[in-house]
């Protein structure tokens, strides 16, 4: 796969991801347990379609093909998606964008310690122009939030970080499988303590198919596009590329729910798009110890 390929992939992966915040504002529910559940049952439905198309192989080929490296990608995915479920709930969007902003200096930082792959110059000015666009951004709605909320947010980029990275360690030509591992992992997770809550887990229909397909068409073919190219950019790229997620963040809650956009944020969102584009342009000319 050539750079922009995986680079248009990974946006376009983002670009959906980025649909999730704005969806999760017009549930009736709130339970991040059940919220969980559901969309890890569309998540597990559309990345197993997603890869037997790509491979085209059958469903129990593909469950067969599954290995040791794949269930360490979804360790480290279920952790990743639980963790942005109870930051979404317990915590404000800007400070939740706010921490995942820090992901692709933790990439950086795990990625030059554990493999040796040293960002270039390029990236870390991109890094830290990205970083300020988004401090631009959130200026007006940053603030503390519930501290699980947050904590929540962190372990998002954290593990999402280190799994990136593992990628790259990896040289799996994708890591579909894991991602398909990841929603399962989140699937039973929740069931297993909704259960031992004794938590009713029967939502109104219209929250079913609201989440099922949040699930299935954002994050689910969101993830599957980003984790099918991850593998072919250095790790702090990849997570530089997804913070177009953050961008477009604010503008769907402006188009579909009536929300404004302040002058902070439109400035904010520009800053993060340019360094994107610095990077796209300049970032892919030195070459890096792994595959391109």
């Amino acid at each position: 796969m050539s750079r922009k390929s995986a680079v248009f992939s990974i946006t376009m992966g983002a670009f959906l991801i980025s649909l999730v915040g704005v969806i999760m504002r017009i549930l009736d529910t709130q339970d991040v347990l059940l919220i969980l559940f559901y969309r890890s049952i569309g998540l597990s439905a559309m990345v197993a379609l997603f890869t037997c198309l790509r491979r085209r192989q059958s469903l129990p080929n593909f469950i067969k093909g599954l290995d040791s490296k794949d269930l360490i990608v979804g360790i480290f995915l279920s952790i990743s998606f639980s963790g942005y479920v109870f930051s979404m709930i317990y915590t404000s969007v800007a400070s939740t964008l706010f921490i995942l902003s820090s992901g692709p200096f933790f990439t950086a930082i795990i990625s030059l310690v554990w493999i040796k792959e040293k960002p270039t110059p390029i990236t870390w000015f991109a890094m830290v122009f990205a970083v300020t666009g988004m401090l631009v951004m959130l200026k007006n709605g940053l603030e503390a939030g519930n501290i699980i909320g947050n904590l929540g947010a962190l372990a998002t980029t954290i593990s999402f970080s280190v799994m990136l990275v593992y990628i790259r360690k990896s040289e799996k030509d994708d890591v579909l499988g894991g991602t398909f591992l990841g929603s399962l992992l989140c699937c039973v997770f929740a069931l297993l303590i909704a259960v031992s809550l004794n938590k009713n887990i029967v939502i109104s229909f219209r929250d079913t198919w609201i989440i099922l397909s949040m699930g299935a068409f954002t994050i689910g073919l969101g993830m599957s596009l980003i984790l099918w190219s991850a593998s072919h950019l250095p790790a702090p790229e990849v997570s530089l590329f997804m913070l177009t997620e953050s961008i477009l963040g604010p503008i769907w809650p402006w188009l579909f729910l009536g929300e404004m956009i302040t002058f902070m944020e439109l400035m904010g969102g520009l800053l993060i798009l340019l360094s994107l584009l610095i990077l796209f342009l300049f970032g892919g000319r030195t070459k890096t110890p792994f595959k391109e």
